[in-house]
């Protein structure tokens, strides 16, 4: 099963290739088209398609102001005052399901954290690593998608045919892990579950209506754009006899070079935006579910909490889980020299760190090993 390793801070965003697309011009030369006959709207129709791209990118907006209020209320009389817009959750696990979700536990512990600290600067956290490692197919597929949108949009967004070839490769990649028939249906369900739980928080005095109405208006709209997506996902791929010509040279090792594809070539040495706007527009119709996995994942992970626990002489087991998940994440200090290789079930956890020296036969970390641990499950 493949682990699924992400730094804790979060990446620079990467400019889509819809925001690229809009700062460049809106036409494609006339001289090159591998799209299907009549399938490339005339030039007036650009500015809308990409407008409409634009519109898919996932917000990132937050339903909760944790940290930022944790600050303000350093020192307060009273751990929460009257305009604090944070939620005091009676239930932790129910408030975790928003986005950016913080417990009033949380923020009265970074609130004395900052009271205690005499106003001087707290010590910078070591940097950390997290892996998180799925327990159903479902979440696993999930996984992998999201992973292929990233990379095929942070090629797509530079300039080299080389790292445009590499976005090329991941669009059939993407087409490959999303054609599940269940896909669509599993997020829109989803995402449903998701609205009717944010329901039933409005009128719960601890949430803030505000970012309560903010955060199913992002649920609504990802499950509006998914909904009205019509056929078979990445069917506009298929049908273009140009681009499965090169998906089936694709599956041969070395099989894309310029004697097999002389087409393929010759559309790498076109200009950048030509290249970048017929990215844009294969990938475009496939960016609803993208924003759905997003949704969804976020949703995912911050409904897990943090656990401190420490694998004596590199193993860790607990039988059973703590409690019933559908991802582990698991965070270690980024210094250490191992790397977490889990297997799990409804029965029993079992983590063992394993060296990971480049060059040398892996094996037991015979160390002990701090770490925490998070049970996502929606």
């Amino acid at each position: 099963m493949k682990m699924f390793g992400r730094s804790r801070t979060p990446p620079a965003p990467v400019p889509t290739a819809v925001s690229l697309a809009e700062s460049r011009s809106s036409s494609l030369p006339l001289d090159f088209d591998p799209a299907p006959a009549g399938a490339r709207p005339a030039a007036s129709s650009q500015a809308p398609a990409a407008a409409n791209g634009a519109a898919m990118t996932l917000s990132t907006t937050t339903v909760f102001a944790a940290a930022e209020d944790a600050m303000n209320l350093a020192g307060a009389a009273a751990p929460f005052g009257a305009d604090a817009p944070v939620v005091l959750a009676v239930d932790h696990r129910d408030a975790a399901r928003l986005p950016g979700a913080a417990t009033a536990a949380s923020v009265s512990r970074a609130a004395g954290a900052g009271a205690s600290s005499s106003g001087t600067l707290p010590a910078a956290a070591p940097a950390s690593l997290v892996y998180e490692y799925p327990l159903n197919e479902r979440v696993r597929t999930m996984l992998r998608l999201e992973d292929m949108y990233e990379r095929v949009m942070l090629f797509m967004a530079r300039d080299t045919s080389r790292d445009h070839e590499v976005a090329f490769a991941r669009l059939f990649e993407i087409l490959d892990a999303g054609s599940r028939s269940d896909m669509k249906s599993d997020l829109l369900q989803e995402l449903e579950r998701q609205r009717v739980l944010l329901e039933s928080l409005r009128g719960n005095p601890g949430v803030a209506g505000t970012l309560l109405d903010e955060a199913l208006a992002e649920v609504t709209s990802a499950a509006t754009a998914l909904h009205v997506t019509q056929g078979k996902f990445g069917q506009h791929l298929r049908d273009n006899e140009w681009l499965m010509a090169i998906r089936s040279r694709f599956n041969i090792p070395g099989g894309a070079c310029e004697f097999d594809l002389p087409g393929y070539h010759h559309w790498l040495h076109q200009p950048t935006y030509v290249r970048q706007g017929h990215l844009q527009a294969w990938l475009a119709p496939m960016m609803p579910i993208h924003r759905a996995l997003g949704t969804v994942l976020r949703f995912l992970r911050e409904s897990g909490e943090d656990h401190e626990q420490l694998a004596r002489r590199g193993t860790f087991q607990q039988m059973p889980m703590m409690r019933p998940a559908q991802m582990l994440r698991l965070t270690l200090d980024e210094s250490l020299s191992c790397v977490p290789e889990i297997s799990a079930n409804k029965y029993a956890l079992n983590i063992r760190f394993i060296s990971n020296t480049a060059g040398l036969r892996p094996s037991l970390h015979e160390h002990d090993v701090p770490f925490r641990i998070a049970y996502c499950n929606l």
